[in-house]
């Protein structure tokens, strides 16, 4: 799983209080589609995902304040987990060049 985290809004935005949630768990979200209204000093914006993956939790609940950077939901799957899988065999495969342990672990764990 991979965090989502409340992305930067803006120049001189740092924080904002959630409005509404627009997804739920078990959604499919796609990379710049919306999942939460949310109402700063200045405005209320809906943000967009910054990737592709299954809603697997939510972390945070309308009338909460979160500050950019605030892991906001957990995806499963999307477009960063492949990406983190394929570094994390290169690592496994240079470590097991060096220490002779094959693959069964690195299988075990992916």
């Amino acid at each position: 799983m991979i965090d989502i985290k409340l992305p930067e809004l803006g120049e001189n935005i740092a924080q904002g209080t959630i409005n509404k949630v627009l997804v739920k768990p078990g959604d499919v979200v796609k990379k710049g589609q919306n999942i939460l209204e949310l109402e700063t000093d200045k405005a209320v914006l809906e943000v967009p995902s910054p990737s592709e993956g299954t809603v697997k939790e939510i972390l945070v609940k309308a009338g909460e304040t979160v500050k950019v950077g605030q892991p906001i939901f957990k995806y499963e799957g999307g477009t960063t987990q492949p990406a983190a899988r394929r570094l994390i065999r290169r690592i496994v495969a240079d470590e097991a060049r060096h220490r002779d342990f094959g693959w069964s672990l690195l299988d075990s764990l992916l």
